[in-house]
């Protein structure tokens, strides 16, 4: 089986929200593959995790960035988030882009265009769209 879209990379593994880690909601995970499939689930480790709703991930191709969205926002509307691969096999500290690039609170749904030029998002059953180098301003 081949998974397309926003949520695989280039060596087919897949990024996705893990249902039933939590009551609630799931959490971030990724699968990688085998010679028969795909293995166990490996939940991602760094602040890609937050006590509220973390989901919807979208990975860039090379895995150089996640994009997901969250509802960690004080007033508890959901929000975009980027996050890096460090070294040690963790993720970086998640920056909220809509107070960085400007977009509006409630936005999620992430995905890239398939030339990784474009992230888009959806708010309100709109999409709308940034240019997906603007990532790159928040690696740490």
């Amino acid at each position: 089986m081949q998974f397309q879209g926003h949520n695989s990379t280039l060596s087919g593994r897949i990024y996705y929200t893990e249902a039933g880690q939590r009551p609630d909601y799931g959490i971030i995970a990724r699968r990688s593959p085998t010679s028969d499939g795909y293995g166990e689930p490996e939940i991602l480790i760094g602040d890609v995790q937050s006590e509220a709703p973390d989901a919807h991930p979208c990975i860039a191709p090379d895995e150089s960035f996640l994009v997901f969205d969250s509802y960690r926002d004080q007033d508890g509307t959901c929000g975009l988030y980027v996050a890096f691969p460090l070294a040690d096999g963790t993720w970086s500290e998640a920056v909220c882009l809509n107070e960085r690039l400007g977009i509006p609170p409630r936005a999620g749904q992430p995905a890239l265009s398939p030339d990784g030029k474009y992230l888009f998002y959806s708010m309100e059953g709109n999409m709308y769209w940034v240019n997906a180098e603007r990532l790159l301003e928040f690696q740490p």
